[in-house]
């Protein structure tokens, strides 16, 4: 058989991790299978095997994709923009299929922490989202003492992973109430004393 051209073969894997991602928002990560997936993807089981032979390779590649959506958050240039970046963000988390994608990002994160061969990557994404955010301080506070820089960069990482724990539990908070929420917060984090 010949070989498929690359950006063929990158297509379809990024087919197959958004239909682990819808997957994961309806049935959750343990109970979603190699099946499902591929019936999502519009392939066959070996179709999938081409691409990943197991659920750890799945949740390995997810946890990939994460830190390039976590690299994203350095691109705003200035401070307001930024929180437009992330306000738009909390369209997507506290939107109709939110709930569940914030559930279900919670059960990818603990499998890779309980997964001990996953554990250095997950391990890995905190680092570097806590590396992008204290880029994004130094940024637009240059100046401030490393430790302060590393304090706030954590501030905004606690609030980010905070409003996606509350949509996944509750949610009870209007889009436009966690936004303005949201922005009052990360103002003062990146402008004030936190």
């Amino acid at each position: 058989m010949p070989k498929r051209p690359d950006d063929y073969m990158e297509d379809r894997r990024d087919r197959i991790l958004d239909a682990v991602e819808l997957c994961c928002r309806e049935k959750g990560w343990n109970q979603t299978t190699l099946r499902d997936v591929a019936a999502v993807a519009g392939l066959s089981k070996g179709g999938l095997y081409v691409h990943f032979a197991t659920k750890t390779q799945l949740l390995e590649e997810i946890l990939r994709r994460n830190v390039e959506r976590i690299e994203s958050l350095g691109k705003p240039t200035d401070p307001e923009a930024f929180i437009a970046y992330l306000q738009q963000n909390v369209l997507h988390v506290a939107g109709p299929e939110g709930r569940e994608g914030a559930i279900a990002q919670g059960e990818l994160q603990l499998d890779g922490v309980r997964n001990p061969d996953l554990r250095p990557l997950v391990e890995a994404v905190a680092r570097k989202a806590v590396s992008v955010l204290e880029g994004v301080v130094r940024k637009f506070r240059p100046g401030l003492e490393p430790e302060e820089v590393t304090d706030r960069a954590l501030a905004i990482l606690f609030l980010l992973e905070g409003l996606r724990n509350y949509v996944g539990m509750s949610g009870n908070a209007s889009v436009e109430q966690l936004q303005r929420v949201l922005a009052r917060q990360v103002r003062a984090i990146l402008h004030g004393r936190p």
